[in-house]
């Protein structure tokens, strides 16, 4: 497992992706972030996608949920409190993980 830390202050998006061996690749985004709870998902391969979120230590804090093969979804935070969490989306054996932080 690799860490990293981002010392910043991200405003926009942040966009990652896992290429498979044969160069296709699975993306996600996540924005407005930073957001005052309410965030959209981007999914533009529109797979079917397992989305969790976890606090800065790891814990879970949103139960994981199946995402459809929609291109965007609402995820709702605004009941946590203010502070940088990571969204984790696995699909199709790929993982993804976006730091995303809830401001008011």
């Amino acid at each position: 497992n690799d860490a990293y830390t981002l010392d910043c202050e991200c405003e926009g998006q942040l966009t990652t992706s896992i290429a498979d061996v044969d160069g296709s690749s699975i993306s996600f985004t996540v924005h407005p972030n930073p957001s005052a709870g309410l965030f959209t998902f981007n999914n533009p391969a529109q797979v079917t996608t397992r989305v969790e979120v976890r606090d800065a230590i790891g814990r879970i804090v949103m139960q994981p949920v199946l995402v459809g093969t929609s291109r965007a979804s609402t995820i709702d935070l605004s009941g946590l409190a203010l502070g940088t969490y990571h969204l984790v989306a696995e699909a199709e054996g790929h993982r993804q993980v976006i730091k995303i932080m809830v401001q008011r």
